[in-house]
């Protein structure tokens, strides 16, 4: 992939951090640049239907979330790359914030969803359908889940949603759990980034304040004030894309937590998935 191997920080930014910073920037260079080369060598195409083996289908479901995480958290890398090349701070915040919240899905369906089906298999020394079935229902909520409505979307466009969502602001006051979108017409409701966040954090705090910092950095909160501002002296002015903003600041403290707290657990999750897939034999 030609662009993973341009898009480097560029040395006028590795000489102003300090040697750890330059040390983690080179770091996140190569995994990227690798990510990138195995996203190249994954040219298949997956098929979810007219598979005869339900093993072949759930090797196909694990398959492709590998492919896709990969291929996402790749743009992601090298939209963050550029964005600092770039001295957009903002968007370095939003890309590091979907990174975060990729990684949190990623782990929510293999740690909690996958697992405790995994350890029941293991535990019983065998698995049969109905345990590769549970497997592909989590599987393709991670895959096609959402909490918007394209089906209504794709056939008739924004009107019916703009009237759907305030009928949806009524109903909210009556019942807190009112679903902003009509039952049934979302296939299937995607995890929680929320719920997701929470469990990982629960085992390592520091990605809740990461993740708290960077949506400050994104919402017209101080942070996304600081993303671009310059100060001079007392006085401070506000430009786009200014080496000298505070941004700069908030991108040296915030990228040695987020390079070595979601750059790690994504390769240990990664390595996990091929992990999973079936043997395509009888003997199980």
């Amino acid at each position: 992939m030609d662009d993973a191997a341009i898009s480097t920080f560029e040395k006028r930014i590795k000489d102003r951090v300090n040697a750890r910073n330059r040390s983690i920037m080179d770091v996140v260079e190569r995994q990227t640049a690798s990510l990138a080369a195995m996203c190249d060598q994954m040219p298949d195409h997956f098929s979810f239907s007219d598979v005869d083996d339900i093993r072949v289908l759930q090797n196909n479901y694990l398959r492709a979330i590998l492919a896709s995480t990969a291929v996402k958290h790749v743009s992601l890398s090298l939209s963050l790359i550029e964005s600092v090349n770039k001295s957009d701070f903002l968007s370095y915040a939003l890309s590091a914030r979907s990174i975060v919240e990729a990684v949190a899905t990623l782990r929510y369906l293999l740690l909690s969803k996958l697992g405790p089906i995994i350890s029941r298999m293991v535990q019983s020394g065998e698995y049969d359908g109905l345990h590769v079935k549970e497997l592909i229902e989590r599987e393709n909520t991670y895959l096609r889940g959402t909490r918007f409505d394209w089906i209504e979307f794709f056939e008739n466009g924004f009107q019916p949603l703009n009237e759907r969502y305030a009928d949806w602001l009524i109903d909210k006051k009556k019942n807190k759990q009112a679903k902003k979108w009509k039952p049934g017409r979302t296939v299937l409701e995607q995890f929680s980034v929320s719920t997701c966040l929470e469990k990982w954090a629960g085992q390592e705090p520091g990605v809740g304040v990461l993740y708290d910092l960077l949506c400050d950095m994104v919402h017209p909160n101080i942070g996304s004030v600081m993303a671009t501002m310059v100060c001079d002296d007392e006085k401070v002015r506000f430009k786009i894309r200014d080496s000298d903003s505070q941004g700069f600041r908030l991108f040296e403290l915030s990228f040695p937590a987020l390079a070595t707290l979601a750059w790690p657990e994504l390769t240990k999750l990664l390595k996990i998935l091929p992990s999973l897939y079936l043997p395509l034999t009888d003997s199980h």
